[in-house]
């Protein structure tokens, strides 16, 4: 469960992104998050990715209040998350196969089981013969299913994606879609950031649209 109760976000010169917001998503929601260019969805992404901390109000993600809690608390809590960045945020001097078995190894996840899940996922992603490349030497699309392929590797409670469709074929997004669907349906938390409105009444789902400081939901899109 997301809950924030009377939030407000402002960028580093005081300029307000949200303006006290309340809201509530119940754990196994899908929705979709959309809004301006500017107007702040990547921001809004990392807050509740625990990387910002709200100005004003209380923020609840996966049912433990932040505001206070603990750094430790917050460590755990984040390796409860899957984070899909717009710009990819890979670890250049780590190989494909190190990049998406990171969450599993901070989770301290056996050798065996990081090997087996891994693979699987690279497989399913169609890089597999792309394990010991850098991310460097990897395109743009490359790079973004490798981006993905970290992000739910370790089956998150909350998944969060910035952009994740911007440079896949349309093959590519539909077997995506099918993976966050597949990962809903297990019980995860999904929000996606996205300025595609195709891509939207392609696969219909509640939005968030970010404007002028507020969040207006709607469940017909």
């Amino acid at each position: 469960m997301i809950q924030l109760d009377g939030v407000s976000l402002n960028y580093k010169d005081d300029i307000p992104l949200l303006e006290n917001v309340n809201l509530h998503i119940p754990q196994g929601g899908f929705c979709w998050l959309t809004g301006p260019s500017g107007v702040g969805k990547s921001t809004l992404l990392r807050m509740l990715h625990l990387e910002k901390k709200s100005s004003t109000g209380l923020v609840t993600i996966l049912d433990t209040p932040t505001n206070h809690a603990r750094r430790s608390i917050l460590c755990k809590l984040k390796q409860r998350i899957g984070m899909v960045y717009q710009d990819f945020r890979l670890i250049p001097n780590l190989t494909v196969f190190d990049n998406v078995a990171l969450p599993l190894r901070l989770q301290h996840s056996d050798e065996e089981t990081v090997q087996r899940w891994t693979m699987r996922i690279l497989g399913w992603m169609g890089l597999e013969h792309k394990k010991y490349v850098y991310p460097k030497f990897l395109s743009g699309g490359e790079q973004q299913r490798i981006s993905i392929a970290r992000a739910v590797i370790h089956r998150p409670n909350l998944l969060l994606a910035d952009e994740p469709t911007n440079a896949l074929d349309d093959y590519q997004v539909k077997r995506l879609m099918d993976l966050f669907y597949d990962l809903n349906d297990l019980g995860c938390t999904i929000i996606i950031a996205t300025h595609n409105d195709a891509l939207i009444r392609q696969f219909p789902a509640p939005r968030l649209k970010l404007e002028n400081g507020q969040l207006w939901t709607s469940d017909a899109v």
